[in-house]
């Protein structure tokens, strides 16, 4: 899983990169009814990016391939 900090439509948001493109942080929290932190920052400090990982890994990875 690769994370970027990205700028769309005038803001910083963290997404989940892959070969078939991105993945807004915001977006997933919406179609998955998650919360998971929108910036990295908030994502290290809080201690969730182990969480993020093998959540993508397990779940989120197939559906959004």
């Amino acid at each position: 899983m690769r994370l970027a900090t990205i700028r769309f439509e005038g803001e910083e948001h963290l997404a989940i990169c892959q070969k078939s493109g991105h993945f807004l942080i915001k977006d997933l929290n919406k179609a998955f009814q998650s919360q998971w932190p929108d910036s990295m920052d908030v994502m290290i400090k809080s201690g969730q990016l182990f969480q993020l990982n093998e959540w993508y890994g397990q779940r989120g990875r197939h559906k959004s391939d």
